[in-house]
């Protein structure tokens, strides 16, 4: 990766962390302890607000996810491994970084298929092929013989 792409990457990185900690911020209001109040709201009124604090709640915990990820992939580009897959060492494709920034292995390893069958060779024996399962499923079995 040379330069220009690694400091492409690097400002990406860092102007999406810097979104998720203002949406955090924005956020914190709403994931604030729903008060037992009966004359101000209502009973399905507390309920709503219930759902909107837990809602709050897990979309807090998908940006401190997506937060971890980028981290260690500023942590990654720092020691210059960005940008190639941790299982294969393959170098991963500047589209698939540019959609997911925090992206840490190729398309094939990220699907977990098998080398042979990423290699264009025959699937093993052992390998569920969706033609075969096909063929399985609409080939008549035993009880839908013709009778004589």
């Amino acid at each position: 990766m040379n330069e220009s792409e690694r400091t492409h990457f690097e400002t990406r990185i860092r102007e999406r962390l810097a979104e998720l900690q203002q949406m955090s911020a924005s956020g914190q209001q709403a994931q604030a302890v729903v008060e037992l109040d009966q004359q101000a709201v209502g009973r399905l009124s507390r309920m709503d607000a219930l759902q909107n604090q837990a809602m709050a709640k897990a979309q807090q915990a998908n940006r401190d996810v997506e937060t971890r990820r980028l981290l260690a992939a500023l942590e990654r580009l720092e020691a210059g491994e960005f940008g190639y897959c941790e299982d294969c060492g393959e170098r991963i494709p500047d589209g698939r970084l540019n959609l997911d920034l925090a992206a840490s292995k190729c398309v094939s390893c990220a699907s977990g298929q098998p080398e042979i069958w990423q290699a264009g060779a025959e699937p093993s024996q052992n390998t569920d092929n969706i033609a075969d399962r096909q063929t399985r499923v609409h080939r008549p079995g035993p009880c839908f013989a013709q009778r004589p």
